[in-house]
């Protein structure tokens, strides 16, 4: 049954997720109607950077006592790194993959932590890669993608295969306040990625996110829930908030395709029943991996 316990941090995803109990409203993303009219194209919203630091608080809204906590990600053409993963990584991802590279040599991730309980860490890995956000979504309908998902554990090694489903809607256009700053007509996009792995495990990773014009999330409110064994259901909650950030955006990178999971590393900082995603890496997949399976619409 050990085998089992990589398979909780899943959700992330983007993180990432599901299969889950029913979720209650949450009191800091309240229920809101998707826009049933229009098109919103995302491009300005999702911008492709040379380089880019953000700086932002996350809250617990289910721990009222307990204080925001610094969350950092650092993005470039490669990937993105977040929280305990800044400065662990090297690309590509696939590196560290027993498929890919099997040799004796093959390089170790340095995790921020080595196993012991309430922590864990491993790798997933999309096919075909799973776009994150679309370029472009129409009010009333859905944007989703499907994919066939592999896991490996902290040291590379695949131990379960799965799918993954993502859903995004698009929910309006609000104002956000964030660090003394003001940022008007952001798109609320609302998104499911479910995550399933037969009868033993289910996720699923509910996000809620406001985007600002050349600077990308300045909201994120996410719900991770899921089940394993049909009996063991997990929840947790947390929500971000920008602080600061620097970004330096490309000049030769055009962003009429969506950014896409090739690869995810995931470090999970606390365990069942209130799982939380300490870490993340996410690998973009580039052109030759062939474009994201899209079962809606052609705005992807």
């Amino acid at each position: 049954m050990k085998i089992l316990l990589p398979a909780f941090v899943l959700p992330v995803l983007a993180l990432a997720a599901v299969g889950c109990a029913a979720t209650p409203k949450s009191p800091t993303s309240p229920a809101h109607t998707p826009a049933s009219e229009g098109y919103v194209e995302l491009s300005a919203y999702l911008p492709r950077v040379k380089r880019a630091e953000r700086m932002y608080s996350r809250t617990n809204p289910s721990r009222r006592g307990e204080s925001p906590a610094p969350y950092v990600q650092s993005e470039d053409k490669h990937g993105r790194v977040e929280g305990t993963l800044v400065g662990q990584v090297e690309w590509p991802l696939s590196e560290y993959l027993d498929p890919h590279t099997a040799r004796p040599d093959r390089p170790r991730m340095s995790w921020p932590s080595p196993p012991r309980k309430g922590t864990e860490a491993l790798f997933a890995e999309f096919d075909p890669p799973m776009a994150e956000w679309p370029t472009g979504v129409r009010g009333g309908a859905p944007v989703e993608w499907q994919a066939k998902l592999s896991m490996y554990d902290r040291d590379g090694v695949p131990f379960a295969q799965g799918s993954a489903a993502r859903r995004v809607w698009w929910e309006g256009n609000e104002t956000i306040e964030g660090n003394g700053e003001s940022y008007t007509d952001c798109v609320r996009l609302r998104a499911e990625t479910d995550l399933h792995f037969g009868w033993w495990a289910s996720f699923r990773l509910r996000e809620t996110v406001w985007l600002a014009q050349t600077v990308g999330i300045v909201r994120r409110v996410e719900r991770i829930s899921g089940r394993a064994l049909l009996l063991f259901r997990f929840d947790s909650e947390h929500e971000y908030t920008m602080r600061a950030h620097e970004i330096e955006a490309s000049k030769t990178e055009a962003s009429s395709s969506p950014r896409r999971w090739a690869r995810l590393a995931i470090h999970l900082d606390r365990s069942l029943p209130r799982p939380r995603v300490g870490g993340l890496a996410v690998e973009w997949a580039t052109e030759s991996d062939g474009p994201a399976f899209s079962t809606v619409g052609k705005v992807d």
